[in-house]
Parts: C-alpha cells; sequence; structure tokens
C-alpha cells in the first residue's frame, strides 16, 4: 500500500490536498461476485475495527476502511475523505483506491441523497466545508491510463456528533449492475469510520492531557497528590517528594491515611468524603513525617475532579 501526495490542478492552489492512495489489495484476476454476504461484510470490516484499535491516526482509520470495503468489491472505487474543516488548514485528510480527478482534487463534496441515505434531514444548505451536489459526480479515475472515464456512484456521509465531517464514496463502470448489499456495506463501513475517527481523537487527546498533566506536576513548585475514590495515591509530585523526602514510588497505590498521624485520620477521612460529595472543604493543615526523622507541616486544599455522574 502506497500513500502518495496528488497535487491540486495548478488554476486552484488554494488548498493542497494530501491523498492516500490505497493500491488493490485484491488479485487483480479475482473475480466480482454477485455481493458479499453479510457475514463476510461483518468480517471484513470488525478487521478494519481491530487495525485500528488504539490511538490510531484520522488517515490510518480511512485507509483501513477503505481496504475493508475494497476486500468485499474489488471492482468497485472507493473514497473517503474529511471535510477541510475538521483537518489540517492546507491538508484534505483522505483514503481512495484510485487517484482522484484534477477537478476535485480542492474540494469535498457529498449529494443529497446521501445525507438522506445515513438519516439526517433534509439539508437546507451544505455541511460546512464542503459542497452540497443533487446528484452524484464521479472524482476517481477509472482507467489504468487514468482516464476520466464514465461512471456511476452515490456516497454516505462521515458524522460526529450529528454532524457531517467527511464523506465515503462509492463507483462504479457506468451501465454496470450494483453489486449486491453494497450500499448497506458502505453504510455499516460509513458508521464504524465516523466511530472510530471520534474515538482516536479522544484517545489522542486523552494522552495529550496525560502528558501535559505529568508535566505540570513534574514542574510544579508546589507538593501535589492525586488520590482515587479508594484512597489510593495515583500521583505524587517532585516537590511532594523533595519536602517530605518519601519515595514517590512506595507511595503510588498507598491510603492516603497512612500520611496522616492517628489523631488526624478522622478529619482527613471526613475532608475526603466532604469533597468527593462536591461540598466545599476548607484548607487544612497535617504534620507529615519525613524520611530522615522529624516531620513537615503542609497546607492542604481539596480540589475533586468529578465526571459527569460523579
Amino acid at each position: 500500500m502506497d500513500d502518495s501526495a496528488h497535487r491540486k490542478h495548478p488554476a486552484r492552489r488554494t488548498l493542497e490536498p494530501r491523498v492516500s492512495s490505497v493500491n488493490s489489495i485484491v488479485s487483480p484476476r479475482s473475480k466480482e461476485t454477485r455481493g458479499s454476504s453479510l457475514s463476510q461484510i461483518l468480517a471484513s470490516l470488525n478487521q478494519a475495527q481491530r487495525d485500528t484499535a488504539g490511538v490510531a491516526t484520522d488517515e490510518a482509520i480511512l485507509r483501513s476502511y477503505v481496504h475493508a470495503l475494497e476486500r468485499l468489491y474489488p471492482k468497485t472505487r472507493f473514497a473517503m475523505r474529511l471535510s477541510p474543516r475538521v483537518a489540517e488548514r492546507t491538508t484534505l485528510v483522505q483514503a481512495t483506491t484510485h487517484h482522484i480527478r484534477a477537478e476535485a482534487m480542492g474540494e469535498v463534496s457529498i449529494t443529497e441523497a446521501g445525507l438522506l441515505r445515513a438519516g439526517f434531514d433534509q439539508p437546507v444548505g451544505p455541511p460546512t466545508g464542503m459542497t452540497l451536489r443533487r446528484t452524484y459526480q464521479p472524482i476517481l479515475l477509472a482507467g489504468p491510463g487514468e482516464e476520466p472515464l464514465p461512471a456511476d456512484g452515490f456516497d454516505a456521509p462521515l458524522g460526529r456528533a450529528g454532524e457531517v465531517i467527511g464523506v465515503l464514496s462509492a463507483e462504479f463502470d457506468r451501465g454496470s449492475a450494483l453489486p449486491a448489499r453494497l450500499e448497506d456495506a458502505v453504510l455499516l463501513a460509513a458508521t464504524q469510520a465516523s466511530a472510530a475517527i471520534e474515538s482516536g481523537r479522544l484517545r489522542r487527546e486523552s494522552l495529550h492531557l496525560r502528558d501535559y498533566l505529568e508535566k505540570l506536576l513534574e514542574h510544579a513548585n508546589i507538593p501535589v497528590l492525586v488520590v482515587g475514590r479508594d484512597r489510593g495515591i495515583r500521583v505524587v509530585s517532585s516537590a511532594f517528594g523533595r519536602i517530605t523526602g518519601l519515595d514517590r514510588a512506595e507511595l503510588v497505590t498507598q491510603d492516603v491515611l497512612r500520611l496522616a498521624g492517628p489523631s488526624e485520620r478522622v478529619r482527613v477521612l471526613s475532608a475526603f468524603v466532604n469533597a468527593l460529595r462536591g461540598q466545599d472543604v476548607a484548607p487544612f493543615e497535617l504534620r507529615l513525617p519525613k524520611a530522615g526523622g522529624g516531620h513537615a507541616r503542609l497546607q492542604f486544599t481539596l480540589a475533586p475532579i468529578l465526571d459527569s455522574e460523579g
């Protein structure tokens, strides 16, 4: 599989698309069947789902699902493209089985029928960053000589939170019979790819925030503890280790109450429970044992981090 960059037609230089052109992964001698069974469709899409598990880029996700469809329908041409609104400013993120036609390089379009096919309401305007068309216009070059041969096709949207973020297109030679279950396969692939894109972005954002938090805690000048609902210590800042002399690695997973003296544990537990309930907890001071003997006086401010369900 090769990824190649196809530059736009010279007359349209405002956007330079990056195209993931997917070479055929099906033998040229394979014969097109009347259609794939539902079990074959699900098996191929499940393979794409496994291939994109974990942290995957948008481009990798598009490529995997285009492959999944090409395995099922080797004589059908596919393109999966994201709206420029959800991609980088000067790129179009897309994966295709064939090269994009020059006139389609700089825009991403979808048909009214494609939106209705996926259950969207009758459109009153084009999705942000995309062109809305009444009829399907081919965007892929079909022949080995890359000539714009006559073709028919249809499309389905990629969506996120009720908004259209891209399009999945399927094309075939004009006049040829539509393979059985092709429309079902396209709709299923569009739905799964949309979910994978959303999941992948959430994972990447989560990792980014985690790395940012780790760097923030590592360089913070104040002692910080992150404690779970079970009172187990999750994260210890370097400043906390410097002040107390305690081993940060040994503190992780310990019960936070063990840091307090026996006479102060009831007060710490009460403050912990009230913070989890969303109540305001006044700052309080604790005497913590130091590794070399003696105690360190630290003032604690509890800041609960709660999810939507508390």
